[in-house]
């Protein structure tokens, strides 16, 4: 029993658990997945979440210079959802959030091996996270009944005296309420219409969920304060031989040349790949995001072999002339994306690629140094600068970007057609580009917008929802 007996902070951890499953509960009804409620809540929650962290930590908590820079960027990061319209954003922003949340509260509480910025600390991570999520669930149960006395029959008087008084309070309540139209009015009535409402296929679902969060989280601050730190690596790998990482180096760096041959002579040169194609457009999409892929695995290689460049002059020739290669394969990439963008216009993934193609760019940069240095540190820096990118990428405007280039590129003639379906998507942001788009001196059709470009269904769809503001704005 007295391994079982739990400290003030282990029922305030305990108590934090259940206040985190309700306001979760709250947040992220998957009734309410809506742009409002996710955009203040992931906020809301993740200030939730480390407040609750450092309170249970308490003066264990072990800062370092990174995962003070982790902390500061998750909890940058949380509030510009609630300025992003954008759900492709949004959901990628609630990802970092959610891993980086994770490795920073590891980190804080010092159970990991490796250090937040080693490539090793994200395996020990994942199966960190998994463990505290569910390792001590029976740790509240067990600690309930230690509280006990040793005559366990004090423990079933307790019960049947919840038993006897959960209806001889329901009559007293019943009779306070007729004795008192105030107290019945704010109390009884109260209390009876609560449960009248939830209905108790409701109320079971709802105390279900209650529960399993609960403990869920519970579990996981239980983790952090108690698990010790790890004293050896998960696993231990034998380096591969220098031999073998030229190896893999040199037929990769052949295959990369004869791809950036062809990029030169018909991609960059002439028009015959889009004639042998059916078009620019059709080129483009054909391969632009198997390009990407291409790019960041073959810039993953050149990291992975990145020691035998520092320890063979033929490896750092070799690794130097991959970064080059990839980065032909990324030139190729942000043309077909440009490309693209001429012909069927901007999108907010599209925007995000070319945000993939900047990061995967500045990694390159990284790897060089690192194939030249010996004592350079990828990680760190690749993880600071993507994750300062993202932040900053987080902010913009992203609909009113997109709305605005299309709508000024139809107008210039630059676009064939323009779809406004997908612009009333992108929300408020693209208020202005719409109002812009109905000013134009184009001829008008029947319902009020451009003939032949605009389909009228979507101005149906606008009258039908005159109750959002900013629809009433665009219809005046």
């Amino acid at each position: 029993k007295a391994a079982n007996r739990f400290s003030m902070r282990d029922w305030l951890t305990m108590a934090l658990g259940v206040a985190l499953a309700l306001l979760w509960r709250e947040v992220f009804s998957l009734a309410n997945l809506t742009y409002g409620l996710p955009a203040l809540g992931a906020a809301v929650f993740t200030f939730a979440a480390w407040t609750a962290v450092l309170l249970v930590l308490g003066a264990r908590a072990k800062w370092t210079r990174e995962n003070i820079f982790l902390a500061v960027v998750i909890n940058l990061l949380a509030p510009s959802c609630a300025f992003q319209w954008s759900e492709e954003i949004r959901f990628v922003s609630f990802s970092v959030i959610l891993c980086g949340s994770v490795m920073g509260f590891l980190s804080l509480a010092g159970t990991e091996y490796h250090g937040v910025t080693d490539p090793g600390s994200i395996k020990e991570a994942a199966l960190d996270f998994f463990r505290g999520v569910f390792v001590n669930w029976g740790r509240p149960f067990r600690a309930v009944y230690a509280l006990a006395p040793e005559n366990k029959r004090a423990l079933g008087g307790v019960l049947l005296g919840l038993v006897i008084a959960l209806p001889l309070l329901a009559v007293v309540l019943l009779g306070m309420g007729f004795a008192d139209a105030i107290f019945d009015i704010y109390v009884f009535q109260a209390i009876t219409s609560f449960f009248a409402d939830l209905g108790r296929g409701t109320l079971l679902l709802r105390t279900l969920s209650i529960t399993f969060w609960s403990l869920v989280f519970f579990s996981s601050l239980y983790f952090l304060r108690h698990e010790p730190g790890r004293k050896e690596p998960l696993v231990r790998m034998n380096p591969l031989p220098v031999s073998a990482l030229l190896t893999v180096e040199a037929l990769l760096t052949a295959v990369c040349a004869l791809f950036a041959v062809f990029q030169f002579k018909y991609l960059f040169g002439g028009a015959e790949a889009a004639e042998m194609a059916g078009g620019w457009a059709e080129y483009a999409r054909s391969g632009f995001f198997s390009l990407i892929g291409v790019a960041a695995i073959v810039m993953a290689t050149a990291l992975a072999c990145s020691r035998a460049g520092r320890e063979s002059v033929l490896g750092r020739v070799l690794t130097l002339a991959l970064v080059l290669l990839t980065f032909v394969m990324l030139a190729s990439a942000a043309y077909r994306l440009y490309l693209y963008v001429l012909a069927y216009g901007l999108s907010v993934m599209r925007l995000m690629a070319a945000w993939a193609i900047l990061a995967i760019g500045v990694c390159l940069a990284l790897v060089a140094v690192k194939s030249l240095r010996a004592g350079f540190r990828f990680w760190p820096w690749a993880a600071g600068i993507i994750l300062a990118m993202w932040v900053c990428f987080s902010f913009l405007p992203a609909g009113k970007i997109v709305s605005h280039y299309n709508v000024d590129a139809y107008i210039d003639g630059r676009l064939d057609q323009i779809d406004a379906t997908y612009l009333y998507t992108l929300g408020p942001d693209s208020v202005d580009a719409l109002r812009k788009l109905r000013e134009s001196g184009l001829e008008w059709n029947q319902e009020g917008w451009p003939d032949g470009h605009l389909d009228t269904p979507l101005i149906r769809n606008l009258a039908d929802k005159q109750s959002i503001p900013w629809a009433r704005i665009v219809l005046g």
